[in-house]
């Protein structure tokens, strides 16, 4: 098992939330997501297209981190919470773990017969990145 699979609004960034300079808080970094360099990185999320691309320019992320593929909200059917999108990751990629913050992460997780890795809710960025990186951590170690 080498695929992990990440959630984006309240595991990779905060889609609510700006920083001093105005753009969306980021929480991944390079130095968190090195050690998924010899995984395979998919991102699944509720979020549209369009609106993922440009919070991966404006912040950086697309500079260090690379998705194979990116599910998000207007590929119909590929439900999170049914599993359905996990499912088809599995198929193309194989095995798979899931990082997200959400009870419906969990749930599609758990549909899909993945293993899940609960970003808890942090009160400040640093220590969000921090949970970040054990969860990373945790899901390396799980495959």
């Amino acid at each position: 098992m080498s695929t992990i699979i990440f959630d984006f609004d309240g595991t990779l960034v905060e889609l609510a939330r700006k920083d001093e300079a105005g753009k969306t808080v980021c929480y991944a970094t390079e130095e968190i997501l090195r050690p998924t360099a010899g995984c395979t990185c998919v991102l699944v999320t509720g979020s549209p297209r369009e609106e993922v691309d440009r919070i991966m320019i404006e912040t950086g992320m697309n500079a260090w981190v690379t998705f194979v593929e990116i599910v998000a909200a207007e590929q119909g059917g590929l439900e999170k919470r049914t599993g359905e999108a996990f499912r088809a990751i599995i198929e193309q990629y194989g095995p798979a773990v899931v990082i997200g913050d959400s009870d419906t992460d969990e749930q599609g997780a758990r549909a899909a017969d993945c293993p899940f890795v609960r970003v808890a809710k942090m009160n400040n960025s640093q220590d969000h990145r921090q949970e970040l990186q054990r969860c990373v951590t945790e899901a390396i170690r799980k495959m």
